[in-house]
């Protein structure tokens, strides 16, 4: 095929209505072969050759006259809507064209060719590569017939309707390298994919060229391996009912887009983030989406993936619930602020604070306030069950009280015994409503916990969310002795305290007394803060330090010969101090040593 072929091929197939843009797109590949031709006379052969081929390669340039003819028929006319969108299918053609020659430049040496160049046909297969080339670049591979329907009838087999997708499934049929690619990017096995995954994407009519397949590709290597599926079948598919993508430029915008995030956000940003802002009317255009996009991007880029998750999920729709917030300004202040907050507390902020406190915020300087106080809440509550503290009966029947940002204070001065009736090992007195226990300035008042194994007496009055007594036999008291004692092995592995369950003394003697029997131990111990598990999985900034933590306690055990009896994940707790989490191994009633 020639060139003149070549771009009646294009003028059939898109539809072309518009000669003045066809002849620009000619003239620059004029041009560009004209540079290619300059070349060529530093070539040794005769200049009969070269002249033969430059009145072919020009005769390959030049346009039937009844495509002329037509072109200026139809050029007289008003452009349509149909003859703008062909402009810009002329233009994305010529872009590919000339990039096209960047590429056969690089590639061909011409100083290094003029050796192998021997004859006129030589030279004519040269320039017929190029145009192979260029054709591949916009049309797919070409192949033939009994192998783009050996290639349908394997498309047919992964499960892609090909009667209903005719034209999609011949366009991956001759770009097989693209499609080959697609498949591997997805999670699934190839039935899911063209049945279900890219089932989406074809009903857009968006992807009609090896152009669009590329941009799916490279969506798709910008995007979590796990998220593709349903990132093609249900995100972009949404995007285009919400006119979020209108044409092919915007799929452009979002592979784009994808490239500013990371990997692993990317899905979550478009199906939680920009589809929930689209909702609130605050994407009504291309500049639109790519502000918020970014601002999106902005607010999650110091947190974890699942912590992303969290705010996106659970912490935009209450957020984009404040009417202050409505607004790209609105977002765009909420998101500066966020930047001033410390990582590990901004999942917390967006989870529980705004959306129990943002019926307060009414204007710009409410937001700023509220935020503010999240911050200062946030480190108080780090590294306690906070779903607990917000959810009690205790503080909903506070707020209930709170009017305004200035009632906020009461939060600050309720904090303590809040944190308290929270705790995990008072949740049977708080939900009893034992006001007695919560008393602390009242005389110290005991009340058994309720477990399996060894017995707990919890401590309240005074003592409330400051120690409890665990009541543990002979051998396992020893253990636990020995390992709280361990302090030269302790600093050796590299801790500044002690990560055993704490046992309280009292002027340097170990709080520690031999029951009436004298076969067990009643242990007066620190009240400790979350399980190792719940810390982790609401924290996941400083899991990587918390596990490696864990990992220590467990080795200096076994180097001091001491079995724990249940070493499990419940055993492990975290206590916040001086805002170091700290880890510590407890509960030691099955304890034992050699």
């Amino acid at each position: 095929m020639s060139l003149r072929d070549l771009v009646s091929h294009w003028f059939e197939n898109r539809k072309l209505a518009h000669y003045e843009e066809l002849e620009k797109i000619i003239g620059s590949l004029v041009e560009n072969y004209k540079q290619k031709l300059v070349l060529l006379n530093n070539f040794s052969q005769n200049k009969i050759t070269k002249y033969n081929f430059a009145l072919e390669l020009l005769d390959l340039l030049k346009v039937d006259s009844s495509l002329e003819a037509l072109g200026e028929t139809l050029a007289k006319k008003e452009k349509t809507a149909q003859e703008q969108q062909i402009i810009v299918e002329l233009q994305r053609l010529r872009q590919i064209l000339d990039e096209q020659n960047k590429i056969v430049r690089q590639e061909i040496n011409f100083q290094n060719i003029a050796d192998k160049v021997k004859q006129e046909g030589d030279l004519l297969a040269l320039e017929q590569k190029e145009v192979q080339q260029i054709e591949a670049n916009i049309f797919g591979q070409r192949i033939s017939e009994s192998e783009l329907n050996t290639r349908l009838k394997k498309l047919e087999e992964y499960g892609l309707n090909i009667d209903n997708n005719k034209e999609f499934a011949v366009l991956l049929a001759s770009n097989w390298d693209f499609t080959h690619e697609l498949i591997k990017k997805f999670p699934q096995n190839s039935l899911m994919i063209f049945q279900y995954g890219l089932l989406g994407i074809i009903k857009t009519g968006l992807v009609t060229s090896r152009e669009d397949l590329a941009l799916l590709v490279s969506l798709a290597e910008k995007t979590r391996r796990d998220d593709v599926f349903d990132l093609f079948e249900f995100v972009l598919p949404k995007l285009f009912a919400k006119g979020i993508i209108k044409s092919k430029e915007d799929l452009a915008l979002i592979v784009e887009l994808a490239g500013k995030a990371k990997q692993e956000d990317v899905y979550i940003l478009f199906k939680y983030g920009i589809l929930l802002t689209a909702k609130v009317d605050l994407i009504k255009s291309r500049e639109d989406l790519i502000f918020v996009f970014l601002l999106l991007v902005k607010l999650i880029k110091r947190t974890s993936f699942e912590e992303n998750q969290e705010i996106l999920m659970q912490g935009l729709p209450f957020v984009l619930g404040i009417d202050v917030v409505k607004s790209k300004e609105g977002l765009a202040l909420l998101v500066e602020q966020t930047e001033k907050a410390k990582p590990k507390y901004i999942s917390l902020i967006f989870r529980f604070c705004l959306p129990f406190f943002g019926y307060l915020i009414k204007s710009r300087s409410d937001l700023v306030y509220v935020f503010n106080f999240s911050v200062h809440l946030s480190d108080k509550l780090y590294g306690q069950d906070v779903k607990a503290v917000f959810y009690s009966d205790y503080f909903v029947n506070i707020k209930s009280t709170i009017k305004n940002i200035d009632d906020l204070k009461k939060i600050n001065d309720i904090l303590p015994e809040l944190l308290t009736r929270s705790h995990r090992l008072y949740k049977k007195q708080a939900s009893e409503g034992d006001e007695e226990f919560f008393d602390s300035k009242s005389s110290i008042v005991r009340r058994e916990f309720e477990k399996t194994g060894s017995r707990t007496i919890l401590l309240g009055g005074k003592l409330v969310g400051k120690a409890i007594i665990r009541i543990v036999s002979e051998p396992a008291f020893f253990a636990w002795k020995s390992a709280f004692e361990a302090k030269k092995e302790w600093k050796n592995a590299g801790f500044d305290y002690i990560p055993v369950e704490p046992i309280l003394t009292k002027k340097e003697d170990l709080r520690a007394y031999k029951t009436k029997d004298g076969n067990y131990y009643r242990v007066y111990t620190k009240v400790l803060g979350l399980p190792f598990s719940r810390f982790v999985n609401t924290n996941q900034e400083s899991s990587n330090e918390l596990i490696d933590a864990k990992n220590r306690i467990i080795q200096v055990l076994n180097a001091l010969n001491i079995q724990h009896g249940h070493l499990h994940d419940n055993n492990f707790c975290v206590g916040v101090e001086d805002e170091k989490v700290r880890v510590y191994v407890i509960d030691f009633d099955q304890a034992s040593s050699k």
